[in-house]
């Protein structure tokens, strides 16, 4: 096949003769998305320390099939020090993230720093399960979430 001389309106696994300026869409890559999140909190150290635990189950969305290997990202702030955490999803589609706070720091603003999805998957956050509020969990709407 030859190259076109203009992008096409469709992707299309083409070539093109001019290069563009956007990269050209993985259309075979299948969304994944947060089907389930909780959270459990433990009150530690006689009311010291709040130890957290998320569990997450990922789901991809055309077959519905729990998804291995995908990384799942957060991010804990607590004062002015943010800790990343992270944790791959195992054969059940589940990542579980624990991580301890001591409670006189004050809340823990949590957040996601997106699933690195493994190949031929892509993550959509707007997918999400509706986590304590309207809208997806970690989407634009509900970026982060704040536990005491």
């Amino acid at each position: 096949d030859e190259p076109t001389n203009e992008p096409s309106s469709e992707p299309t696994n083409e070539p093109t003769l001019i290069p563009t300026d956007e990269p050209t869409a993985n259309v075979s890559a299948t969304a994944i998305f947060i089907q389930k999140m909780t959270m459990s909190k433990k009150v530690q150290s006689k009311g010291k320390k709040h130890k957290f635990t998320f569990t997450f189950t990922i789901k991809d969305k055309k077959n519905k099939k729990k998804v291995k290997g995908a990384n799942v990202k957060l991010e804990y702030k607590q004062g002015n020090k943010t800790t990343p955490v992270s944790k791959v999803t195992n054969n059940g589609g589940k990542a579980k993230i624990i991580f301890t706070v001591k409670t006189k720091k004050g809340s823990v603003t949590l957040s996601s720093s997106g699933i690195d999805a493994p190949v031929g998957y892509a993550y959509d956050k707007d997918l999400n399960e509706k986590y304590s509020d309207d809208c997806p969990a970690f989407s634009e709407n509900c970026a982060s979430y704040v536990f005491d």
